[in-house]
């Protein structure tokens, strides 16, 4: 199969759910999705994006367009394209990412996360980034989610949904009010899927 059938540009669709949040903080031109797994041992369920691409595993390959799927679908590549974000701003994604995998299967989630006042969007861990910003894009649109939007877009710095996110400007803003909303989260976020 050649590389044209495996792999694609980014639809107008997934450009438009990605600037929703990231707004121009991805160049998008750059992002390309792979119909085929970028490790041998890649789940079928799983996208890994490592260096600026994503690539699908087997069960995910048949969608085209990830703005036409459901929104636990979107959110689920929102949280991909943060990942997209990292690496376009420097982060080793495939090295740091490796680490944090690794203490992940031996134990210690790397996806849990709790809002912190005063902690940048970039001191979280790779993947708490990623679940931050998937539940920011779910909270917006009043799914549920460890915190409320309010806490989301005062923690990102992004204006209200609808308009422009710009997630370069990180301001570290005082959250206690926000998480003290929240007692019994505790500020775990869990995968839809039911995983930690």
């Amino acid at each position: 199969m050649s590389s044209a059938k495996t792999s694609r540009p980014l639809t107008p669709g997934e450009i438009a759910l990605a600037r929703s949040v990231f707004a121009d903080d991805i160049d998008y031109r750059q992002v390309r999705i792979h119909a085929r797994n970028y490790v041998f041992w890649q789940g079928a369920g799983y996208i890994i994006t490592p260096n600026g691409q994503m690539y699908l595993g087997r069960r995910l390959r048949h969608y085209t367009d990830f703005s036409a799927a459901g929104i636990q679908i979107q959110a689920f590549f929102i949280h991909e394209m943060t990942h997209v974000w990292q690496h376009q701003h420097g982060v080793n994604v495939l090295c740091k990412g490796l680490g944090e995998q690794i203490r992940h299967f031996l134990g210690f989630n790397q996806y849990r996360y709790r809002l912190e006042p005063g902690k940048p969007l970039t001191a979280y861990k790779l993947e708490q980034q990623g679940d931050i910003m998937r539940d920011l894009f779910l909270a917006q649109l009043g799914q549920p989610t460890p915190y409320d939007a309010a806490a989301y877009v005062a923690m990102t710095g992004a204006p209200a949904r609808g308009r422009s996110i710009g997630i370069t400007q990180l301001d570290a803003v005082d959250l206690a009010n926000n998480v003290a909303d929240h007692p019994g989260t505790d500020g775990e976020s869990v995968h839809k899927d039911g995983s930690q």
